[in-house]
C-alpha cells in the first residue's frame, strides 16, 4: 500500500467529520466515541485501488487489535471488510499511533471467545448479529514489524530457548521438578544444512500411547527449522520427564491427523488460532520410540 497516496474519507457524513475531528487532535477528539474506543483504518479498494479511510470500534486481544464488520446489521460486508480481504495489508491509527497491519478474519474457533469480547465492549452487535443471517466477522489487525524488529525476535526466542532448555535439564530428577506437570519436552534434531544437532522445547501431545509434537512456530507462514531437520534427518534424540530417548519421526496424514488435530485443539485451543493464521497445514509429528 503506498502511504504517500491521497486517502479517500468515508463518503458517509458523521463518519467523514468524526474522521477528521480524530486526524486534526490524533484522537485526543473521536479516540472515544460514545464511551467505546475508535480507530481509523485504511484500506485498498478492491476494485478501484484507491484507499479507503474509515472509524471503527475496536478491542484489543492482547497486543492485537479487533474490529466487527458488522455494518449495522445489513445483510451485506461492509466495502472496508471486502476490501481488506482481498488486500490483507492495511494501515491503522490509534490516537497517534500509526502504524501497517495484516488484517486476517478469525477463525471459527477464535470467534466464540473474541465475539464475547467485542459484545461485552459494545452490546448492540449482539443484536446486529441477531438482525441478519449473514455470519458477522471479526477481524484481526496484527502489526507488521519491521525487519528489525523481526530479527530482535528471532535472537529473544533463542535466549528464551536456552534458558529454558538450561531449567529443564537441570530441574530433572528434582522432588519439586517444576516441568514435571508441563507437557513439554526436548527434542534434538540434526541440522538439514549443517549436520549439527539441534535442541528445541516444545509441547507434545498424548493419546493414549502415542506421543506427537506440533510444527506451530506459533503461526509462521513458514515451517520451523526443527520440522526441516527432522523431514531430512528422521531419527531424534527425545528428553521427556527423566527420560532420554531416541525416536522416529513420522509426519501424520488423512484421518489419523485429523483425528489428533482434534485432541490437540480440544486441550489447547491457541493451536486452532495458529492454523487459522496460516495458509500451510501445521504438521503433526508423531515420535516413535526405539
Amino acid at each position: 500500500m503506498d502511504t504517500n497516496e491521497e486517502i479517500i474519507n468515508s463518503p458517509t457524513d458523521w463518519v467523514a467529520a468524526h474522521i477528521q475531528d480524530y486526524l486534526a487532535s490524533d484522537g485526543a477528539k473521536g479516540h472515544e466515541w460514545f464511551g467505546v474506543n475508535a480507530l481509523l483504518l485504511t484500506t485498498q479498494g478492491r476494485k478501484s485501488g484507491k484507499q479507503r479511510r474509515t472509524a471503527l470500534y475496536y478491542g484489543q486481544d492482547g497486543e492485537r487489535y479487533l474490529i466487527v464488520a458488522s455494518n449495522g446489521g445489513d445483510a451485506n460486508h461492509p466495502a472496508w471488510y471486502l476490501n481488506l480481504t482481498a488486500h490483507p495489508e492495511v494501515q491503522v491509527q490509534v490516537q497517534a499511533d500509526k502504524f501497517t497491519a495484516i488484517a486476517r478474519t478469525a477463525s471459527t474457533e477464535e470467534k466464540t471467545r473474541l465475539w464475547q469480547l467485542m459484545a461485552t465492549l459494545f452490546p448492540r452487535y449482539d443484536t446486529y448479529q441477531q438482525s441478519t443471517q449473514r455470519d458477522i466477522p471479526i477481524v484481526i489487525l496484527e502489526r507488521k514489524k519491521t525487519a528489525s524488529a523481526a530479527a530482535s525476535d528471532v535472537e529473544d526466542q533463542k535466549e528464551y530457548n536456552r534458558k529454558l532448555i538450561a531449567d529443564f535439564r537441570a530441574s530433572r530428577g528434582l522432588a519439586n521438578d517444576p516441568f514435571a506437570e508441563r507437557p513439554l519436552l526436548l527434542l534434538t534434531t540434526t541440522g538439514a544444512k549443517t549436520a549439527q544437532p539441534r535442541t528445541t522445547p516444545l509441547m507434545y501431545v498424548r493419546a493414549g500411547d502415542r506421543l506427537v509434537i506440533m510444527a506451530s512456530a506459533a503461526g509462521a507462514p513458514k515451517d520451523p527449522d526443527w520440522y526441516r531437520n527432522l523431514v531430512a534427518h528422521p531419527e531424534v534424540t527425545v528428553e521427556l520427564g527423566n527420560e532420554k530417548f531416541t525416536a522416529h519421526t513420522a509426519t501424520l496424514h488423512g484421518p489419523d491427523r485429523r483425528q489428533f488435530w482434534e485432541t490437540i485443539v480440544q486441550r489447547h485451543a491457541f493451536f486452532g488460532e495458529y492454523q487459522a493464521k496460516v495458509e500451510r497445514q501445521i504438521p503433526v509429528v508423531e515420535l516413535i520410540r526405539h
